[in-house]
């Protein structure tokens, strides 16, 4: 009995060498598309007024790291909140109030005695945070879109 054992393992890097390179840049191009999903999401859920938030929200691309940021003055005040303190100025409270078409409940009560009032309030209790955040569904998406990424990568260099 003969049993002849050969060895190709010097065959095996090329292989491996472009499986690595294929995934990679499969993988690269399906990260960036998840980062531009989430970040058109984030701007979908973005408070509106006067839209400088969410026409902030932009990707930043490195190799293999994408970020997904909301440059604006303000995004800081809107992701964490604000406590005690602070006040936005008369102008841009009656222009919030104007452009979300707000009334006051009180009757004989100004939209600008109205602004005061809010402008008072978050003298003293502060802006609640309202984070963007990607949901859950958009990092199973991004797993979706490495997995198939990868597969699809694997299925090239196969054959």
């Amino acid at each position: 009995m003969k049993i002849k054992i050969t060895d190709n393992s010097a065959q095996l890097p090329t292989p491996l060498r472009a499986l690595r390179s294929r995934c990679c840049r499969k993988s690269t191009r399906q990260m960036l598309r998840a980062a531009i999903e989430i970040a058109d999401q984030q701007k979908l859920d973005a408070p509106k007024f006067r839209s400088e938030m969410a026409n902030s929200i932009q990707v930043t691309a490195k190799p293999l790291e994408y970020k997904v940021t909301a440059n604006s003055k303000h995004a800081v005040y809107v992701e964490e909140g604000t406590g005690a303190g602070g006040r936005p100025t008369l102008k841009e409270m009656l222009a919030w109030i104007t452009l979300k078409r707000i009334t006051p409940r009180t009757p004989g009560m100004t939209t600008t005695q109205l602004a005061e009032l809010l402008r008072h309030n978050i003298v003293n209790f502060g802006i609640k945070p309202q984070p963007l955040q990607a949901r859950r569904q958009e990092a199973l998406r991004l797993t979706e879109l490495l997995e198939s990424a990868a597969a699809a990568g694997m299925a090239k260099v196969g054959g």
